[in-house]
This record gives structure tokens, sequence and C-alpha cells, in this order.
């Protein structure tokens, strides 16, 4: 079925498994022999772990740090219960093709704001005190957000940047740190714009967050070469893309076993 708008579709059972085995057949990422959802690229000093067993709505599934060389945090992200498949695949996705000199973002917007304006969504900004100020962006039907912290410490973690949507107690939210790279935040915030309905078997519809319903155009969803079709014609990748695969890449020889979710 396809499911409108994309960011309120939440996640299907499998796409946490799809995202983290594809990133994880990606050379260059090596798994952790005593923690079998964790994932290194020792080059670019990065972890990824995944967290299959989370089941309410305020635990992570999936983040990510990154350290200097002298094994110092430099950047984290946190991706919580709930976040959309398209989103899960485009955050492996952009870590797996992140280039090796990626500055975070020194702008005093959000990075891929343009996107979200242009499908009509509205800034906003507020102050609920001195320590807790925010910028940011809502979707036209106000149930989805893009923010940015502008207090010295950030919110809970030091994450200065987050996407939600979903109703109060039910909603999905991803946050990245201050440092985290311009190109992996500004993807992700794009992707709230996306207009693409995001593909969902019935049976998984609703089922996380009931009180949705409302909110939620259903349709029949188009063929897969019709969806390949409608992506190429707007410029986009399909909604895997060619670079990571729901059926992992194959792993070269000389490579050690990597780390897989069954």
């Amino acid at each position: 079925m396809a499911v409108a708008p994309p960011y309120l579709a939440f996640s299907s059972p499998n796409a946490l498994r799809h995202a983290f085995n594809a990133l994880a057949a990606q050379p260059g990422w090596d798994a952790l022999a005593s923690a079998p959802t964790v994932v290194v690229h020792s080059g670019r000093r990065l972890r990824v772990a995944a967290h299959p067993a989370a089941s309410d709505v305020h635990q992570v599934v999936l983040e990510a740090e990154c350290y200097s060389r002298s094994g110092l945090l430099t950047w984290s992200s946190q991706l919580r219960t709930g976040v959309p498949d398209e989103v899960l695949l485009l955050f492996a996705r952009s870590l797996a093709t992140l280039p090796d000199i990626n500055p975070p973002y020194t702008g005093d917007d959000i990075p891929g704001h343009e996107a979200l304006l242009a499908a009509g969504w509205t800034p906003y900004s507020e102050a609920l005190d001195p320590d807790d100020q925010t910028e940011g962006l809502a979707s036209p039907d106000g149930m989805a957000d893009v923010a940015r912290s502008v207090s010295p410490a950030g919110w809970a973690g030091g994450h200065f940047w987050r996407l939600s949507a979903g109703v109060p107690g039910q909603m999905w939210t991803a946050s990245l740190s201050r440092d985290a790279p311009t190109s992996l935040v500004t993807a992700l915030v794009r992707t709230m714009a996306s207009p693409t309905p995001a593909i969902r078997e019935r049976a998984h519809l609703h089922r996380p967050v009931p009180d949705l319903v409302p909110y939620l155009t259903v349709s029949p969803a188009p063929p897969p070469a019709s969806r390949m079709l409608a992506a190429t014609a707007q410029g986009s990748r399909p909604a895997l893309g060619p670079t990571l695969q729901a059926n992992p890449m194959p792993v070269a020889a000389s490579q050690p076993p990597v780390s897989r979710i069954h």
C-alpha cells in the first residue's frame, strides 16, 4: 500500500535489519565479535550499533558515533523506535557514503531547509526557558517537525538537530549532535519534504500507532516498475538506492564475516 505523508508511515518489522545488514556489508565496515549488532569503520572512526530488541517508543534502535584520533567523541546520532523505513535506509546509505572531509554545518539555519519551505513547511521559534530555545519548521499538517536547538548545551545528550513525527506519546525521533556531518543532516532533513508515498504491507499499516489513522492517505501501491520510473522522473533514487540494497551485497573473501541481524 502507498502511505502519505511518508513521515507518518512509521517503520515496518524488517526495516532496521535491512538497513543495518546493508551497511555492515559495505567495504570497510567490520563487526565486533563481542557485539554482533555493532559495526565499526576504523578508517572513519565510526561506530554504528543496532538495537533490534527495542520496543518502547522512546528507545534507540540505531545509533552512530564518531571519534577523533585521540579517542574523543566528535559527533553522535540516535534514531528511535518508529523511525520510517525510508529514514533508516537513508541514514545507513549516508553513513556508507560519507566523504572523507565532511565538516559540520556552521550556518544559522537548518541545512536542507529550502526543501521544507518549498513543500509548505512553516518556520517557528520557541523558548521554554533561557536554556531551552528551539527554531524549526513544522509540516503543513502539523504532524512533523524539523528543529535545531539554539541553546548552548542543546537537548539531552548534546544533540542539536532533531526530526520527529507522530502524535503526543507516539512519536518517532531522530537526533544528531551539533558537529554531525553536513551531508548527513541535510539528507535527513530533505527526506522529510519528500512527497513520494511510503510503501508498506497492508498488515503493517497503522499497527504501531493506531491514532494516526485519521491523518493518513492510503491507496494501492503502484507496481515496482512505476515506482522506479517515478523516482527517475523526480531526479531521485529509488527507495533503497543503488548504494544500499535490502539484500546485502556479498563480501569479498578477504574480509571477515560481517555482523547481521537475523
